[in-house]
């Protein structure tokens, strides 16, 4: 080595431990994050599922039925999540089967 040559930069072997451990820490945290936004997504469909529950018992307060003319109702929406701009709709709601006092 020559008198006051100073090595710099990283050696290969360095960088290849970074990489290992960027690694290591992105496969543990990738299903984390994957779980929580499955999680927000059926908290939303959850709260979407309530509002439509609501506007059915308000319905049944006003007409002391859940139908419409005999019909069964029109939901206000139906996928979650309910914004147009939210990409694509991950749950369809439904009403399968709805009588003057249930559904």
């Amino acid at each position: 080595m020559l008198k006051g040559y100073r090595q710099q930069g990283f050696t290969l072997i360095e960088l290849m431990i970074v990489v290992a451990i960027i690694g290591v820490i992105a496969a543990i945290a990738y299903p984390s994050y994957q779980r929580n936004i499955e999680n927000t997504r059926r908290t939303a469909a959850q709260a979407d599922m309530m509002e439509l529950a609501q506007t059915l018992e308000r319905r049944y307060t006003a007409n002391y039925s859940y139908l419409d003319g005999g019909d069964p109702p029109a939901l206000r929406f139906e996928f979650s999540p309910r914004e147009r701009g939210a990409g694509e709709a991950f749950y369809k709601f439904e009403l399968e089967s709805v009588a003057q006092n249930s559904y």
